[in-house]
């Protein structure tokens, strides 16, 4: 099954007896609902940066996401979940 977009779905069902049509309607409203809810604000809420070379954490969304736009890591310096 193939959708427009290229991501990986595990989309778990109570009954063996859904049609491609009744999966792909499922996919289908899926997607929206996960642009909504993946942005750079909730990502902002949900992971800081440690940064060991300055020894700061970078919570604020702003700088996180600008931190983040770079293009690759220095040493000693990590994205974390704060749960």
């Amino acid at each position: 099954m193939s959708t427009p977009y290229s991501r990986d779905f595990l989309v778990v069902y109570t009954n063996n007896q859904c049609s491609e049509e009744e999966e792909r309607a499922i996919i289908n409203q899926l997607i929206p609902l996960l642009e909504a809810i993946e942005t750079i604000h909730t990502f902002c809420r949900v992971y800081e940066v440690i940064d060991l070379i300055k020894y700061k954490v970078i919570k604020k969304p702003t700088q996180l996401s600008k931190f983040l736009s770079q293009d690759d890591l220095k040493p000693f310096q990590f994205v974390v979940s704060k749960n």
